[in-house]
Order: structure tokens, then sequence, then C-alpha cells
């Protein structure tokens, strides 16, 4: 059976582009059934109960990504997350040097942001990483790399 598959990301931007957009078109090109999308797409829902496996690129846990994760799971599908940066280790925030963590709300929702991400990559079944340290980091923690 051929994979039905959903890129999802949670952000705009280059990152998006680099690790979603290309990825869809490569795949397109190869005549891989997939659809790209963004959390925020109202869509989304309906795209996801078609997939049989889901990538999510720097999607925070929420309930829209617990849904997500669920729906899949349920039909035998896999989800995998996608990452180009260390954003699932809470940890890190200590040696992160940044003027906007000045602001003490900024800093909390940050840190927010990087446990909401570990749960992400918890929930799914694997990790694809871009460099060999994201994939160790992410094999520490019990996940396919």
């Amino acid at each position: 059976m051929q994979p039905r598959i959903l890129i999802l990301s949670g952000v705009l931007g280059d990152t998006r582009r680099y690790r979603t957009v290309h990825l869809y078109e490569q795949l397109c090109l190869l005549g891989v059934d997939c659809t790209l999308s963004h959390i925020s797409d109202p869509q989304l829902r309906a795209k996801a109960r078609q997939a049989n496996l889901v990538i999510i690129h720097r999607a925070h846990w929420d309930s829209q990504v617990a849904w997500l994760v669920d729906e899949i799971h349920q039909r035998r599908g896999l989800v995998i997350q996608d990452t180009d940066d260390l954003i699932f280790d809470p940890d890190i925030f200590k040696f992160i040097d940044s003027p906007d963590f000045a602001d003490p709300i900024r800093a909390r929702l940050y840190q927010d942001d990087l446990r909401r991400n570990r749960r992400t990559l918890q929930a799914c079944d694997a990790v694809v990483a871009s460099t060999n340290f994201l994939a160790e980091r992410a094999r520490s923690l019990g996940k396919l790399a």
C-alpha cells in the first residue's frame, strides 16, 4: 500500500519552506500521494483523515496535535517528527543567550514551547533530523531517528 502523506508545519518562514515545502515538492515529483498543510488550516482534520503517514514539523503539542496523533495511530498510521533544531530539550534554555529573554514573559513562553515540542516528539513514532547530533539526542529519548 502506497503511503498517503500529510506534511504539517506549525510555523511559517524559511524553516517551513526548507523542511516541508521542499519535501512536498520532491515527493510530488516522485509521484507520492502527499498533502502540505499548516497547523492552523481549517481543513486540517479532513486532510488528516485521508493520511496514513504524517510528518510534523515544529508543531507544539496542543489539542489539535493531540487529535492528529490519536487519529493517525487509531488507523495504525505513522507519525514522524521532523526537526532541524534542538527545540525538544527544555534543558538547553540555560545555554541560550538572547536579548529576547530579558523579558521574563518571553522567556517563560519559549520554555513552554520547548516542553510542548518535547511532548510532540514523545507522541511520534520516529524522528527525521537534519544532523547526526539531533538524531542522537532523539535516540537518547527512545525514538527511532
